[in-house]
């Protein structure tokens, strides 16, 4: 366990995340500038998916045609005939 997570795992993963950390660090101030001017100006729009999101909303949709579907069936059995 210590292997996968502790401080020796830490410093691993440091390691091997160099060369890509370098690689980008360059480009970090330019992004932060541009994330935060559109956040000042109210043009910051973040988007977030992940198929957990997406199987909730498929349940929420089936759960709500289920619903009406109730709700019809039971105003159809108390009409008057």
């Amino acid at each position: 366990m210590s292997e996968q997570v502790g401080p020796r795992a830490f410093v691993r993963n440091l390691r091997a995340n160099v060369p890509v950390w370098t690689e980008k660090l360059p480009e970090i101030p330019q992004l932060l500038h541009q994330v935060l001017d559109q956040a000042a100006n109210g043009r910051l729009r973040v988007e977030w998916t992940s198929d957990e999101l997406r199987n909730l909303r498929r349940q929420l949709r089936a759960s709500s045609r289920r619903n009406v579907s109730a709700l019809l069936a039971a105003g159809f059995a108390i009409l008057p005939r």
